[in-house]
């Protein structure tokens, strides 16, 4: 178990420890810590609270590097007593794929963790991403 606030740090050790090199690795990281950190406090016997976010599109944040295609899963956490959840998003960025409709899927609509993987796998934004050059890999912490 660890602490919210100690959430970012346990991705991002695992993150330099293996690498992410594809959307392969992506998926398998996020479910893998998923599956096995958990957070001191959750209640997991409501799905909505701790749960993950599997979004693609094409973006533009206006900070001058025009559109991006990205890859992301999102691990949401609502903190009992806390008005705001909690998101720790990993984000593969690519520039070089266009003409994607964005798509996104909770975890919890899937009746088990290989289902919703089998989900991301089928979907056009992970077979327009595989091969694909990476760009960047973001990590962003904090309450919406």
């Amino acid at each position: 178990m660890v602490k919210i606030q100690e959430l970012e740090s346990v991705y991002r050790n695992r993150i330099r420890k293996n690498g992410i090199n594809s959307v392969d690795d992506l998926i398998e990281v996020s479910i893998s810590l998923y599956e096995s950190i958990k957070v001191e406090k959750i209640d997991c016997t409501e799905s909505y609270n701790d749960v993950l976010l599997f979004q693609y599109g094409i973006w533009d944040f206006s900070n001058g590097d025009g559109e991006h295609f990205g890859f992301d899963i999102t691990r949401q956490i609502i903190m009992p007593d806390d008005f705001e959840p909690y998101q720790l998003s990993m984000e593969l960025v690519f520039k070089s794929i266009n003409n994607i409709k964005p798509q996104e899927a909770w975890s919890n609509r899937f009746g088990s963790t290989e289902a919703f993987v089998e989900f991301i796998k089928a979907s056009p934004g992970y077979q327009a991403s595989i091969g694909s050059k990476i760009e960047a890999l973001r990590l962003n912490f904090g309450q919406c």
